[in-house]
């Protein structure tokens, strides 16, 4: 990867997901088949942690100005199945925030109330 990720980046995955789980030892009945062609998958998701062989993402973090936050819904994904990462920047959010509220999914109070975070915690 060319930039360092910090705990808590915002990122876009790019990887195939004809990796879903283990296939040794899986509990599942006789009758589900797993994926036999390569699907391209993108994964948006807090960074936690990595090592050599895999990537940990979280959907949601709590506490996001304290450094040992907690994360909820977290998933690994092989490094060896990963095509691509970008870390989507403060500018691409402030973006969607304006779309989200122009489109009146949140309120001009709401968009201004993420974006004061977002700033607090760069």
């Amino acid at each position: 990867m060319k930039n360092e990720l910090k705990r808590k980046d915002l990122i876009l995955v790019k990887w195939n997901s004809k990796y879903m789980t283990d296939r040794e030892g899986c509990s599942l009945s006789e009758d589900v088949r797993y994926l036999d062609r390569d699907i391209e998958t993108s994964t948006v998701g807090y960074f936690i942690e990595e090592d050599d062989k895999a990537i940990v993402l979280a959907s949601s973090i709590y506490g996001i100005n304290i450094p040992d936050s907690l994360c909820k819904d977290c998933m690994v994904i092989p490094k060896a199945y990963i095509k691509d990462i970008t870390s989507i920047g403060t500018e691409l959010v402030a973006q969607l925030l304006y779309f989200l509220q122009q489109r009146n999914y949140i309120t001009e109070e709401q968009m201004n109330d993420a974006c004061n975070e977002i700033l607090k915690s760069n």
